[in-house]
């Protein structure tokens, strides 16, 4: 189901230079450099692609790869993003009779000897190459995971004529530099943008308000992550603790005598996440952050009906998840459950004649989804 995003982003389209057209020409030019250029940075505005950057070529600084076959000018560019690898294509047709690409016919072949097809979500119209002009796309692989120690990779293009022929097949190469290491992000599928709700309870609390409130009560946090690399990124949470009205002597304090009251405790954080994939499916998250802590003390009954503190907060978390499915159209959303072990560090503060400063800690299972 991840394929459905290249619906928006991958379909073979063509993008041809009208020789009679002066403005035409200027924008996507005849030659086939030109127009991989063009076609490119539309790609790159829109869609967020890239060339691969263990993939150029140390003296151009680019993955340009120039080859004539067919009678036919073409160039290649190995582009990419977070999710998807694509290879662009730039074809000039230098005979007199026009021919078609079938993107159903076209294969993969990478450096091991593996086969695959493009991921077209749907079955494509056949791309006409004209007598003299230049017509390219974006072919999309099937998955960034099938780059993983590969050196180079291949499409076998045939070409029809308008009797639906086979006439020649142009075969165009894209390969990393002999010596560059391979880099993470060439291979590997990610989220850039992730979302997850925690359901936990609280384990222990030292300090202060650990000689009177218990654990084991039910917690609740939230939290945003944003990936612009696929180990690094920021992340932004909030939690929840109902702890009823176990702070006994806490609400005590606060109003004398009482027939019900309630405490709750919230945080609020932000700061650095480190995400490391143990495996294709499988995720260890790392976060560390700073933010803020509030104890609220409620006694409906008391006159002063409420107490508050707040604080400074270090807290941490460690989460392993496990990416189970993606779905999606247009949109394609992964999922994945996972368990998180946290704790905080309260400093300063009062709530009632109590210090608030001291530690928490808690665990959570979670669901988490991410685009």
């Amino acid at each position: 189901m991840k394929t459905y995003l290249i619906i928006i982003l991958t379909t073979f389209c063509s993008s041809m230079a009208n020789a009679s057209d002066a403005s035409s020409a200027a924008a996507t030019s005849a030659a086939v450099i030109g127009t991989a250029a063009a076609v490119g940075s539309v790609s790159y505005r829109n869609w967020l692609t890239f060339e691969l950057k263990d993939w150029k070529d140390s003296a151009t600084q680019t993955t340009s790869q120039l080859t004539r076959q067919c009678d036919m000018d073409t160039e290649v560019r190995l582009l990419g993003n977070a999710r998807y690898n694509l290879l662009y294509v730039a074809i000039k047709n230098g005979t007199k009779l026009p021919y078609l690409v079938r993107p159903g016919r076209i294969r993969f072949v990478f450096s091991n000897g593996r086969e695959r097809m493009p991921s077209f979500p749907f079955q494509n119209q056949s791309l006409e190459l004209k007598p003299g002009i230049t017509s390219g796309g974006t072919i999309p692989f099937p998955s960034k995971w099938e780059f993983e120690n590969q050196d180079s990779v291949s499409a076998v293009i045939p070409l029809f004529s308008a009797e639906d022929k086979e006439f020649c097949t142009i075969t165009v190469n894209a390969s990393r530099p002999e010596g560059v290491p391979q880099q993470t992000s060439s291979f590997t599928e990610y989220t850039t943008l992730d979302y997850s709700f925690e359901f936990g309870t609280s384990l222990l609390r030292t300090g202060d308000p650990g000689s009177t409130l218990s654990a084991g009560k039910f917690t609740f946090g939230l939290s945003f992550y944003i990936y612009p690399w696929v180990n690094h990124g920021m992340n932004f949470g909030l939690g929840i603790e109902n702890m009823g009205n176990q702070g006994d002597p806490i609400l005590n304090s606060i109003s004398g005598s009482y027939s019900s009251g309630s405490l709750n405790s919230f945080w609020g954080q932000f700061g650095y996440s480190h995400r490391r994939f143990l495996s294709r499916r499988t995720q260890l998250i790392y976060d560390i952050d700073l933010g803020g802590h509030n104890y609220r003390a409620r006694v409906p009954e008391s006159k002063l009906a409420s107490d508050v503190s707040n604080s400074f907060l270090l807290f941490h978390k460690l989460s392993l998840d496990y990416m189970f499915g993606s779905f999606g159209y247009g949109v394609v959303i992964e999922n994945a459950i996972g368990l998180s072990l946290y704790q905080g560090w309260i400093t300063g503060g009062h709530i009632g004649t109590q210090s608030a400063s001291g530690t928490f800690l808690g665990a959570a299972v979670r669901y988490k989804f991410g685009f």
